[in-house]
């Protein structure tokens, strides 16, 4: 006698055949207990990044950083983290502490910056920029201290910055997260 062997037609056919029980199966249909649950952790996540970076909403006033910021945008600000090169921070103006300037990092601590026409070095290297206003400067040449950092406006032609003002502390300086 041949004996012919045949597939099961699901696996709680498979686990029955066996002798084991089957859990009901779950109502897909009903998403609530799983929607407040993704929601909670969301929120949560939200929560513990808003109680972390403590962060901040300001209005921008001013031309300094055209053509990539407009008067009248927003920005979310956090408080100084692991500043990078062209990264855009904020910090009390020099002469008006109860104003701020919003500015992109140029130089970092120790480094040797260098502007020459409408080029920048950092230690001696040609260093490509992100989208700026042109400006024909003059030669300048700074050392940035270890606890600063050299700072530009977009609109070179109408920023003051650290070429006016010289290098800012890094203590001092909030990041800009992102304009709205």
């Amino acid at each position: 006698m041949q004996s012919t062997l045949s597939a099961p037609a699901t696996v709680s056919d498979t686990l029955e055949e066996f002798g084991c029980a089957t859990l009901p199966p779950i109502d897909t249909k009903d998403e609530t207990l799983s929607s407040s649950v993704k929601f909670m952790g969301k929120l949560m996540l939200f929560l513990g990044a808003v109680g972390w970076f403590r962060p901040e909403i300001t209005l921008i006033r001013g031309s300094s950083m055209n053509p990539n910021i407009d008067d009248g945008n927003h920005a979310v600000l956090i408080a100084n983290t692991d500043i990078e090169r062209f990264d855009i921070v904020t910090f009390p103006c020099p002469t008006q502490p109860e104003f701020s300037y919003i500015k992109r990092v140029i130089g970092l601590p120790g480094e040797e910056i260098s502007l020459r026409g409408d080029q920048l070095f950092v230690n001696g290297s040609l260093i490509e920029q992100p989208r700026h206003e042109s400006a024909s400067w003059e030669w300048c040449n700074v050392k940035v201290p270890a606890d600063s950092v050299f700072v530009l406006g977009d609109n070179r032609p109408r920023s003051s910055d650290s070429r006016e003002f010289g290098c800012v502390k890094l203590d001092t300086l909030k990041e800009m997260l992102c304009k709205f």
